[in-house]
């Protein structure tokens, strides 16, 4: 079921007529809160409150995937803006948002009545994924992020994007007119600061520089290509439209049958956000 709340498309998984009128006696508090000039209390004060919740998650990140996977009892909203779901949070529309810690920080720190639960919900390890009959790549993806990791580049990459000192990230590899090239799936909607799309479609942040870094290494192009978040295991699977692909989670027993991982090369803590 799709949702249009104001401006912003939200979508909501498995909604139940109870869950619509749950959420429809919330906005009617929310109402009354505001005409009072209150805002809710937190319902959700540690992570393990978080099951039962009602959940809002930003479009194209991490957030999504852990949506995707919720059964905790309560119900979960997909946002394309985070003004409008910091907003459902204050007025308790939604209990809480789930968003990795660098995204949590920037919410909170921009936001009003709202906090980040101190404790993380759990932590994401990041790992390139292909078709299981591509071992062979991910072995020279895998000797490549050593090297990577090895020259600091890696640790680089993480604090220029993730800390946004940017003004430090490493210089790119001189373009090189290679005999190969490996297509690399990525998100298609801008989350920084792993990926963020330009007006004219150019991709830049953590996911793309790696990935740059890590063909060069291999002695191939590279050649992105953006695909919906959901779409990102089968397109690797099938090998038809990528290669193998950086992104959030791929981990699940549907494709564990099909995808080889590479080995992580970066730990994202995914924590909660809460009314104050």
């Amino acid at each position: 079921m799709s949702l249009l709340r104001g401006s912003v498309n939200a979508r909501r998984k498995n909604p139940s007529r109870a869950g619509r009128v749950k959420a429809a006696v919330a906005v009617l508090l929310a109402l009354v809160s505001a005409a009072c000039g209150r805002y809710p209390d937190a319902s959700v004060k540690s992570p393990s409150d978080v099951l039962g919740s009602e959940i809002g998650v930003l479009a194209g990140t991490s957030g999504e995937i852990f949506a995707e996977r919720y059964d905790g009892g309560g119900e979960a909203t997909v946002y394309l803006s985070a003004a409008a779901m910091m907003g459902d949070l204050r007025d308790g529309i939604i209990d809480c948002a789930i968003a990795d810690s660098a995204t949590s920080a920037k919410i909170a720190k921009e936001g009003k009545r709202v906090t980040v639960l101190p404790a993380r919900l759990f932590k994401l390890e990041l790992r390139a994924a292909a078709a299981r009959e591509a071992f062979d790549m991910i072995d020279d993806i895998d000797s490549a992020l050593a090297e990577l990791k090895s020259d600091g580049t890696v640790t680089k990459l993480q604090k220029a994007y993730v800390l946004g000192k940017t003004d430090e990230i490493p210089a790119h590899p001189a373009p090189r007119a290679y005999e190969r090239k490996l297509r690399c799936a990525v998100p298609n909607e801008s989350s920084p600061p792993y990926i963020v799309y330009a007006e004219d479609g150019t991709a830049s942040g953590f996911f793309p520089d790696l990935a740059l870094f890590i063909c060069d290494k291999i002695g191939v192009n590279l050649e992105l290509v953006p695909l919906r978040t959901s779409r990102l295991a089968e397109a690797v699977a099938v090998g038809r439209d990528a290669d193998f692909a950086f992104g959030w989670e791929f981990y699940s027993a549907e494709a564990s049958d099909s995808l080889v991982y590479s080995k992580t090369y970066a730990s994202i803590e995914m924590t909660v956000i809460t009314r104050k």
